[in-house]
């Protein structure tokens, strides 16, 4: 049987085990930890007197890891607590290898006919699902958003090397001010405790529409007024942030919004993955359970529910669209 590259599951288990395809494949289908643990007689004579029960460990270890709350207790696991092991394997590997974890959906949007999922480390095929219930509409919902996780956040590891708090300062510096010499000013006084919160004294309009000023205790500041089509640094979210949050520096008041919900960059990057999600499953967007699911995958300091404008969920709330929220 093909054997996994022991790389990434090595930092995986912390040990020197590699696991074929099908013991993955168990962990990840196993109702109770003797189902994952099994091995056969010389498997099990081989792991006692030479690896000194090692790989029963190793195996034992990543279960309980894998493992939702419960699902020790024997009983059927659904499509999504399938995938979402599957997916909590993924998250312990290295991030240079995220990537080979692999979740892929066959469906018909346009016919009422079964539908499966494949699981794949790299080129090994992990879990073939038989075919599903298309009427399971619940968990089809449930998977599709795991599905669309998965590429979100295989997304921002593809531009992790531009998503650092230095390139953002500098993104937001170059909203603020359309003048090049301002600019060049921001950047050389963003430590400065001159231009904190404590020192700012009002803002007001400039001659030129283009621009509002900043006027501090010993300076002013002529800033861009400009509306602000793609949540850009500038015209009232700028005047906003300048007036009510509390910064020491301007390099603290441009990194507030880092890896935050209001991170323009996250915002753009997860719009096509929002775009997918609603073409997977339509209205049911906006359960609940949906939203539950989304609320738990972080993105730097927020999370998929909050970057895709989605309200926390509230199970007592039947009308699901107003789960959206307004801009």
């Amino acid at each position: 049987m093909d054997i996994i590259s022991s790389l990434p599951l090595s930092t995986i288990l912390n040990s020197g085990f590699a696991l074929n395809s099908g013991r993955i494949a168990r962990i990840i289908q196993a109702r109770k930890l003797e189902d994952a643990s099994h091995m056969w007689l010389v498997d099990r004579l081989f792991d006692k007197f030479l690896r000194k029960g090692g790989k029963r460990a190793a195996i034992a270890r990543l279960y309980r890891q894998v493992s939702q709350p419960g699902a020790g207790e024997p009983r059927d696991l659904s499509p999504a607590e399938v995938v979402a092991r599957f997916m909590q394997l993924r998250a312990f590997a290295n991030s240079e290898y995220r990537s080979a974890f692999q979740l892929t959906l066959r469906y018909d949007p346009l016919e009422q006919a079964p539908w499966s999922y494949l699981l794949q480390i790299g080129n090994y095929r992990i879990y073939q699902s038989p075919p599903l219930d298309y009427r399971l509409d619940d968990q089809f919902a449930e998977v599709c958003t795991i599905k669309v996780f998965q590429s979100l956040d295989d997304a921002l590891m593809e531009v992790h090397e531009q998503l650092t708090p230095e390139r953002y300062i500098q993104s937001q510096v170059e909203s603020m001010a359309d003048a090049p010499a301002v600019r060049q000013k921001l950047l050389a006084v963003l430590d400065d405790p001159a231009y904190g919160r404590a020192n700012l004294v009002r803002i007001t309009d400039s001659d030129d529409s283009t621009c509002f000023l900043a006027h501090f205790r010993h300076d002013v500041l002529a800033l861009a007024n400009r509306c602000a089509t793609h949540d850009e640094f500038r015209g009232s979210r700028l005047k906003t942030a300048l007036l009510e949050t509390d910064y020491v520096d301007l390099r603290a008041l441009c990194r507030k919004s880092y890896m935050t919900k209001e991170d323009a960059l996250l915002k753009y990057l997860s719009r096509p993955h929002w775009m997918q999600l609603v073409d997977y499953i339509g209205d049911a967007v906006y359960r609940p359970e949906v939203r539950q699911l989304l609320s738990g995958f972080a993105v730097g300091e927020t999370t998929a529910c909050e970057l895709f404008n989605l309200a926390q969920p509230d199970y007592g709330d039947s009308d699901g669209r107003q789960a959206r929220m307004t801009q």
